[in-house]
């Protein structure tokens, strides 16, 4: 591959050279050296492009690499067979013509050359490429208007109500400062020079950054190389008193806040929460060689006009090498180097993500009470952002002795006057009003709601409001209670039902009727026994009928049990008892229209079989005669006991029998022995 218009010998001589690459990784490459401490400033190489220069810059639409750049990223798809890569010079001179041989020629080039390190055409713009409906995030887009030629935008949402704590009206801003790519890229660069070595734009930084002594702040300051950044915010914007904010650059890096007065102000870690003053010493900690984002948090004091002063990244500690620098998706090394500065507020879903405990105390936003007033006024009222970019460049490449004049300081101060940006304009509509009316009907056949629920009062919303429904609760009457079932538009019909727990108010008037449902209460009847025989328990097969629900007024069914046989007897049934067995709760109804719970508790008493005489002993003597009757018992005229009583008898009677026997038994035998 062919690199072509490379300077050498001291800035006297371009060359071409040829370049073998071997692998895709492979890197592009430096130039061939350019010798001289002070000659060599005069052709700095800056990098490769894949089109000749024009006038000594990077071509409009061309590509630019650094040398740190591989070649497979200049040519993606193989490096075809004329393939070349043009050198990139800032040159002291005229970007074709050599240095002269002469130290006084050179003496002429480098003075005048010196004025070349100037920023030339600048530009800032203010959310340049943020989308219309990104502005303010936190409410609808209504219109938009943007200036192409000036890039003013007029950005006027639909205002919603919010309580400036859970929910607030964000306002997303961001700048962006530019220049052209070879005059950010010797910006980046910083090239050394003189004997010494110094870097020509940053060459009293060392000196100024030691001691206790401040940078000087003023705007229209000369002794330094810096550009400021300044944000002009509308009063109508609330500007929090800790601000976060992020700057990028390879090149820059912030120094110093100012507030309109060009008062220092204290500058904070957003990691540590630390404190860290308001001195050349305060952005330190934060700046680092491996990224080119600075991201702070500010006293703002509230002012609505803050400045931030930024410096070239100096020494090792702060200057991003080449080789370090990480490709921006679709880009090289080079343009990535050179992409443009940017300034902008953190917003409130990075510091929500961070997990923030309040994150809309670092944000900039526009209060409730605000975007109404703005409001009222229909986007005609606006609050305006605006921002301006101003700074000094003071090269320095040290001095050269010349004849008769003697050691003189090739060194000069450059203004970069004032670039104003775009205006931002921000405000708010409002919807017209429309009427919200509520009602409510029952959807329970022949029954009518009780005069106590009342609909809610009817009010008026605008187009687009999200209207919290009303969720009644359930309201106990006689009987049951009212449920609220849902709220339909217009009527209580299918298809009109209102899903979730709001609604967005249309562009015309809304009607919002509630159905109520009556639900009936339900009553228990429980069921247990108990024994009324004493000492006797119930059989565990015997068991009380299972619970009986029923609504309200409506009938339930009292079971009459049967009797239950078991061994040796027979348990009746005598009846239900309300609660508890006891004189005067007796309940004999068969059925019975619930109103409330109730308890039966079932009576149950045990009969036993009747004793049956068993059959007579054989070996038993009667005392009956051959040939005579037994004498007939004369029957009793007494009645029976009741059932307990007569298994006592019957046992008495049998234990009577078995007496007399045994005595019978007696006389025979002693009669035997007498005969004997």
């Amino acid at each position: 591959m062919s690199l072509v218009g490379q300077w050498t010998n001291e800035s006297r001589t371009k060359q071409d050279t040829v370049r073998d690459f071997t692998q895709p990784t492979d890197k592009i490459g430096a130039p061939i050296v350019n010798q001289g401490s002070l000659r060599g400033l005069g052709k700095v190489f800056l990098g490769w492009s894949d089109q000749p220069p024009v006038n000594g810059k990077v071509a409009p639409g061309a590509r630019f690499f650094s040398s740190e750049d591989l070649i497979s990223t200049a040519f993606p798809n193989g490096i075809p067979a004329d393939a070349r890569l043009y050198g990139i010079y800032f040159s002291l001179t005229e970007p074709d013509s050599p240095l002269p041989d002469s130290n006084f020629g050179l003496f002429q080039a480098l003075t005048g050359g010196l004025r070349r390190f100037a920023p030339g055409s600048v530009s800032i713009r203010v959310n340049g490429n943020t989308p219309a409906e990104d502005f303010l995030p936190n409410s609808p887009l209504h219109s938009t208007t943007r200036d192409d030629a000036t890039g003013d935008v007029t950005v006027v949402d639909t205002y919603v109500k919010k309580d400036d704590r859970t929910s607030v009206n964000e306002v997303v801003l961001g700048s962006e400062f530019s220049m052209d790519n070879s005059t950010a890229m010797v910006v980046y660069k910083n090239p050394a020079a003189s004997n010494q070595w110094l870097p020509v734009l940053s060459r009293n930084y060392s000196e100024l950054l030691s001691g206790n002594n401040e940078l000087p702040t003023a705007a229209n300051d000369r002794s330094y190389t810096y550009v400021d950044l300044n944000i002009e915010l509308g009063e109508g914007i609330s500007v929090p008193e800790t601000l976060s904010l992020e700057f990028e650059s390879y090149s820059w890096r912030p120094l110093y806040v100012l507030n309109a007065a060009r008062e220092r102000l204290n500058i904070v870690d957003p990691n540590t929460g630390a404190d860290l003053g308001n001195t050349k010493a305060s952005f330190s900690s934060l700046v680092s060689n491996a990224s080119p984002k600075t991201r702070f948090d500010v006293k703002t004091g509230g002012s609505h006009t803050l400045t931030i002063r930024t410096i070239l990244r100096h020494g090792d500690a702060e200057k991003i090498r080449e080789a370090n620098v990480v490709a921006a998706p679709g880009k090289s090394k080079g343009e990535t180097i050179v992409s443009n500065m940017k300034l902008r507020a953190v917003p409130l879903a990075e510091h929500a993500a961070a997990g923030s405990p309040d994150p809309a105390s670092r944000t900039l936003t526009i209060s409730d009470e605000k975007a109404a007033e703005l409001a009222e006024t229909q986007g005609m009222q606006l609050i305006n952002v605006q921002g301006t970019v101003t700074g000094n460049v003071v090269p320095h490449a040290g001095f050269l002795n010349l004849p008769i004049l003697g050691q003189t300081a090739l060194s000069t101060s450059i203004s970069m006057g004032t670039s104003r940006s775009n205006t931002v304009s921000l405000g708010y509509w409002r919807p017209a009003m429309h009427n919200v009316t509520y009602s409510y009907e029952s959807v329970s056949e022949g029954r009518a709601l009780p005069d106590g629920i009342v609909a809610p009062p009817a009010g008026m919303a605008r187009a687009g409001e999200e209207l919290t429904l009303p969720a009644p609760g359930s309201v106990p009457v006689e009987g049951g209670s009212w449920e609220f079932k849902g709220w339909y538009k217009g009527a209580i019909a299918e298809g009109n039902e209102v899903s979730g727990a709001s609604i967005t108010m249309g562009d015309e008037d809304l009607a919002l009727v509630g159905a109520w449902e009556f639900r009936p209460a339900v009553h228990r009847v429980t069921f247990s026994y108990v024994s009324g025989t004493p000492g006797k328990d119930l059989p565990g097969n015997l068991t009380a009928p299972a619970e009986v629900e029923a609504e309200h007024g409506t009938p339930a069914t009292v079971p009459t049990p049967s009797d239950h046989k078991v061994d040796g007897g027979t348990w009746v049934f005598k009846g239900w008892y309300r609660d508890s067995v006891a004189p005067g709760n007796e309940f004999t109804e068969s059925s019975i229209a619930l109103t409330e719970d109730i308890s039966l508790v079932g009576l149950w008493e045990f009969v036993a079989d009747p004793v049956k005489p068993g059959p007579a002993d054989p070996g038993t003597d009667t005392g009956k005669k051959p040939g005579k009757k037994t004498p007939a018992v004369k029957k009793s005229s007494a009645k029976l006991p009741a059932t307990g009583d007569a298994m006592i008898v019957a046992a008495a009677a049998a234990a009577t029998g078995a007496a007399a026997g045994l005595g019978s038994l007696a006389l025979r035998r002693r009669a035997r022995n007498e005969k004997r």
